[in-house]
């Protein structure tokens, strides 16, 4: 009988060590899969299938289109273009909510939120009066460059109008329009606005709607990724049995 092989026993905390790196790994790889963005925005992410963008709400109550720009880029997108009547839908329903619980704002009864329209030409120099066909119109563009041709403008009461000048950036009505003196506009109905509209109705709603791309993994974390799985492999082939004589 030839004796018994005996394999040198693997020091524990090299197992421990080993254990502690595949831990990290798995909570790496759970992060980049998910997509995690820690305080990324006020609101989201929420999904859209209709660009394959994550929506984000941004800005404060009240808060020029300018500014919710700024926010949207500070979170690496902009303020969303919209493609479809059904897009446009989706962004009402999903936004005109209360996030209280969520630790946001109650939008149940906001007046409107920014979208990422406006008249670029309009800023620099007036484009004459609004209204349907009007220059005005024909010169809002989306911030993110995009060429979508969707416009969901209130058509019956002439928009996009310039009513007040400078009304160079767009905003969709929300559920607290009619209670603000503007009649019965559906909610979703899309208005142009100064940049800062001096009107106290308007301080509960405008917030900003923003779309970032989705996270996709970095570099680095692919490296993590790869280097954990490494070692696990590493630590299996360490551990398996050798057959005995």
């Amino acid at each position: 009988m030839k004796p018994t092989e005996h394999r040198p026993r693997t020091s524990r905390t090299f197992v421990f060590c080993l254990r502690i790196i595949r831990l990290a790994t798995a909570i790496m790889a759970i992060s980049v899969a998910c997509g995690v963005r820690a305080e990324a925005g006020l609101i989201g992410p929420v999904f859209d299938s209709f660009s394959d963008t994550d929506l984000y709400l941004v800005g404060t109550a009240g808060d020029s289109w300018s500014n919710a720009e700024a926010a949207a880029q500070a979170i690496g997108g902009t303020l969303v273009t919209i493609h479809s009547a059904a897009e446009n839908q989706f962004i009402s329903d999903t936004f005109f909510q209360d996030f209280t619980g969520m630790g946001g704002p109650d939008l149940t009864n906001a007046i409107a939120l920014w979208l990422g329209l406006y008249d670029p030409t309009g800023i620099i120099s007036d484009d004459g009066p609004g209204g349907t066909g009007s220059q005005h119109a024909t010169d809002f563009v989306w911030a993110d460059g995009e060429n979508s041709a969707y416009r969901n403008w209130n058509s019956g009461g002439g928009e996009p109008n310039d009513a007040n000048g400078g009304e160079y950036y767009g905003s969709m009505w929300g559920p607290g329009n009619g209670a603000a003196g503007n009649g019965n506009i559906p909610t979703g109905i899309w208005n142009d606005l100064p940049n800062t509209y001096p009107d106290t109705r308007y301080t509960t709603g405008f917030f900003g709607v923003a779309e970032v791309a989705p996270t996709v993994p970095e570099p680095a974390s692919l490296v993590l990724l790869g280097a954990g799985l490494g070692f696990s492999v590493l630590f299996r082939v360490i551990r398996r049995p050798r057959p005995q004589a």
